[in-house]
């Protein structure tokens, strides 16, 4: 889905709870504006945020 050129949006967040899910998931959002999270509540809060 990532790959998909239809597919653009403006961040992501990534619920991962290991370190290597983390690296494996940074590697594909390259540049994008995405994070990895561990907690579902921060996640929220870092999408929601104004920028």
């Amino acid at each position: 889905m990532l790959a998909e050129p239809g597919f653009v949006a403006r961040r992501l967040a990534v619920l991962v709870e290991s370190a290597l899910g983390r690296l494996q998931v940074m590697r594909l959002l390259d540049a994008r504006d995405a994070q990895c999270f561990t907690d579902p509540v921060e996640a929220r809060e870092w999408l929601l945020r104004e920028r």
